[in-house]
């Protein structure tokens, strides 16, 4: 059964006589498929592809995929051309709001593989 399910959209979209509970099956508290966000940052997937995936609506000019890390949900963004700039930019923008005392969603660089 395919549904319409986002992280960072206001929506939910189910066939009407779906008998299924948001609490069943929202991205916040259930688990959801890495395929989509894989394929988006050129990996393959393995069998069969997991569309269950809020990474179905995540549109944008750089590349990024939601994933549960250590028990958190994260945002993982690429950057763009040759010097891949942007997460480094918003690592520092980050971290300057911190040191200013500004709420800010805290930045971290990860590097590919880890």
């Amino acid at each position: 059964m395919e549904m319409g399910l986002s992280l960072s959209d206001q929506y939910w979209i189910r066939p009407f006589d779906a008998e299924i509970n948001w609490s069943d099956i929202n991205f916040f508290d259930n688990a959801f498929s890495d395929d989509v966000g894989n394929v988006l940052f050129g990996k393959g997937s393995s069998g069969e592809m997991g569309l269950m995936s809020p990474d179905n609506t995540s549109d944008d000019w750089l590349k990024k995929k939601w994933a549960i890390m250590d028990g958190k949900l994260c945002l993982v963004k690429g950057g763009s051309g040759a010097t891949q700039q942007e997460p480094y930019n918003e690592v520092l923008a980050s971290r300057i709001m911190e040191r200013l005392g500004i709420y800010r969603v805290p930045y971290t660089l990860m590097m590919p593989g880890t």
